[in-house]
């Protein structure tokens, strides 16, 4: 008798859903002010070539993974609450020991008000927890490690119109971010005022101070000042451009960000380029991330979208850097309104190791490679409560 694998199992579950979704179209939420729900269910078979992301020892496995979420809310036109919640299942074919009935979660709450057209009130509540912490460190690109992490971060903000062309923001974050015993907090405080000088061009004036907190380390400071410029090279193409000194430390550096988008007929395609300070999720310290990013979307069908790109990142702190190389590509193909199927490939390749989680100590020529496939398939009903 054949041994029913994740795979075969996954397989007769897209066809099973597939033929329950063919001809199916839902109630369409209606578009005006009211409280809406969308519950979801997706399944996902999934294999990591890397599952512990270590240089050497490299263990792959076949991972089944269930994740019921639900979002819900009320929308009009001058008050938007929504909030939505998600968690993880995984099931893995050879490491049992890896099994968990909670693998992850995803909460987050986003409230806008606008008590007058020229004031906009904004709050943007999120947690999330992993056992990769490379998910809670996503603007570094880092892997290494398999360790429970948490992230919880808050951050409103208070914009201002002081006529067509002028707006002033005001903001505030706060982060927490835990790993392997390491704590970090993370506040940060800043303020830009941005006009416009004509149909094109747009430039703006801002500042920030960010404080990082280290239960068992001194806190780091850093003072940015920033002047920016926004220009429409075309009515597809527009240009981003931030850059200004920080001062953090006794130390004067760099801090900038530029990107380039240009709309296509049926897509987008972007690139983009940061630096700036960063923490990497179970590690203590403070380092200095510049990324390199690519992106296209592009809808190949009406139902048919492609997104992905390269991406490039290097870390740096004082007693280590990595380097990172990824590749990212999905397909996501809407088979009725409320089922998707999703093909994605991952691939990265990591030059130096920083310590993240047990058993990842090791030098600047270490590497960690991991390729990542996942199939998914997705149900969403969003309908109108009242």
């Amino acid at each position: 008798m054949p041994r029913i694998t994740p795979v075969r199992c996954y397989a007769a579950a897209v066809l099973v859903l597939t033929s329950l979704g063919i001809g199916v179209a839902p109630r369409r939420a209606a578009a005006q002010a009211g409280f809406y729900v969308t519950p979801s269910f997706s399944v996902a078979e999934i294999y990591d070539d890397n599952i512990f992301a270590t240089p050497s020892g490299r263990e792959s496995d076949f991972i089944t993974r269930f994740t019921p979420g639900l979002r819900a809310g009320y929308e009009s036109a001058p008050l938007t609450l929504l909030g939505h919640y998600a968690f993880d299942a995984e099931l893995f074919a050879e490491h049992s020991e890896l099994n968990s009935a909670l693998a992850g979660q995803d909460a987050g709450v986003d409230f806008k008000y606008l008590p007058d057209p020229t004031l906009t009130l904004s709050v943007i509540g999120r947690f999330l927890e992993s056992h990769t912490p490379g998910v809670l460190s996503a603007t570094t690109g880092i892997t290494n490690g398999r360790v429970k992490g948490r992230r919880y971060s808050v951050e409103p903000s208070v914009a201002y119109r002081f006529d067509p062309v002028t707006t002033a923001t005001v903001d505030y974050s706060f982060a927490r971010e835990e790993a392997s015993g390491i704590r970090t907090d993370i506040h940060a405080v800043g303020t830009t005022l941005e006009r416009r000088l004509g149909a094109q061009d747009a430039v703006s004036v801002g500042y920030a101070f960010r404080d990082f907190v280290f239960p068992e380390e001194d806190d780091v400071t850093a003072h940015v000042a920033l002047l920016g410029w926004t220009h429409d090279l075309s009515p597809q193409t527009k240009f981003t451009l931030k850059a200004g000194p920080r001062f953090s430390e006794g130390s004067v550096d760099p801090e900038a960000l530029a990107s380039v988008t240009h709309r296509l007929e049926h897509g987008e395609v972007s690139l983009g380029y940061t630096r700036t300070q960063t923490t990497v999720v179970g590690r203590g310290g403070v380092g200095e991330t510049d990324a390199v990013i690519a992106l296209l979307s592009y809808d190949l069908l009406p139902t048919l979208r492609l997104r992905g790109g390269p991406s490039f990142y290097r870390t740096t702190f004082a007693d280590s850097d990595a380097k990172v190389y990824r590749i990212d590509v999905e397909v996501i193909y809407q088979l009725t309104r409320w089922l998707a199927l999703e093909l994605s490939y991952a691939y990265s390749l990591q030059q130096g190791v920083l310590g993240v989680g047990p058993g990842t100590a090791g030098s600047a020529d270490d590497e960690i490679s991991r390729n990542v496939v996942m199939l998914r398939l997705t149900a969403s009903y969003p309908y109108r409560v009242q």
